[in-house]
């Protein structure tokens, strides 16, 4: 009864499977620098990373047991430069990495499976930098335009739409190439404030307030519509008082001080089709820290 209900809900059969693996991989480095950090440089940096592959105990069914090795070639440009006596920094960075059988973790319907998508490319523009606008105001931020499709992905799990109407033989695939990686967002950034005031005693004020934003992004392994979120923009306060030599410090930290409300993580919730389950993010959460520094 237990291999039966469990082949009906679960997808689970009997099979045997005699695998192994052996892998090697070199992962050379290149860079180039021109200038130095106190006057600004130029760089331009080549990188290869590799990701080991493997065997997925989740998988039930002997069809997916082993998933391929990663690779990773990123090229990056950048230039960095400080300005107004110190007082102003900017950096710059162009970049983008190509990926050979990308490793995706999707979800099934059932449990999550390691796959391969055949090509992915993530590529754009950062830009990041600080101003001490008084000797007692400071201000950072950074902005970034991330371009990151599937370059081939024709083995992706379908969305609990496709699967519903899909009436051919063997299991519901979707063709993912051309679409954005999953939780991508086209844009994002943040700029900070914080404010430094003397007290008396020796004590150091410090208060800040922080803003983080990004652009509308899929929050589901599949791509369902249902799990788009759109663009939102939360925001981060907190004050702390510091002892002279940084001996201790005392602070209250209020996050999403605005209490946005978005989702986090979408999945489809198993045997009931049709029906997602969504996390939030956190919302507005109050803390209160001391640290010690002995």
């Amino acid at each position: 009864m237990v291999l039966a209900v469990s082949k009906a809900v679960l997808g689970s059969v009997n099979f045997s499977a005699d695998l192994e693996r052996s892998e090697s991989n070199l992962s050379p480095s290149l860079a180039l620098q021109y200038g130095d950090a106190d006057r600004g440089m130029a760089y331009f940096k080549v990188t290869q990373g590799f990701k080991s592959g493997g065997f997925d105990v989740a998988d039930q069914s002997g069809l997916s047991l082993e998933y391929q090795g990663e690779e990773a070639t990123a090229y990056e440009l950048g230039w960095k430069t400080r300005l107004a006596d110190n007082r102003a920094e900017v950096n710059l960075a162009i970049f983008r990495t190509d990926f050979e059988d990308l490793q995706v973790s999707a979800f099934d319907g059932v449990r999550f499976l390691t796959t391969n998508a055949a090509a992915a490319r993530s590529q754009g523009v950062e830009v990041n930098g600080r101003w001490q606008i008084t000797p007692t105001l400071y201000f950072t931020g950074s902005a970034a335009y991330t371009d990151a499709t599937y370059q081939n992905y024709t083995g992706a799990v379908c969305t609990a739409e496709q699967k519903a109407a899909f009436t051919g033989p063997g299991s519901c695939l979707q063709d993912l190439s051309g679409r954005p990686l999953f939780a991508s967002s086209k844009w994002s950034s943040n700029v900070n404030l914080e404010h430094v005031a003397d007290l008396p005693n020796g004590l150091t004020l410090q208060s800040n307030l922080g803003v983080n934003y990004r652009s509308k992004h899929y929050l589901a392994t599949d791509l369902a519509e249902a799990s788009l979120q759109d663009g939102y923009a939360s925001v981060d306060a907190g004050v702390a008082v510091v002892s002279e030599s940084n001996r201790w410090r005392a602070g209250l930290l209020v996050k999403n001080l605005t209490d946005e409300r978005a989702m986090g993580y979408v999945m489809n919730v198993p045997i009931f089709s049709g029906a997602r389950v969504a996390s939030i993010i956190p919302p507005r959460t109050f803390g209160f820290s001391v640290t010690l520094n002995y």
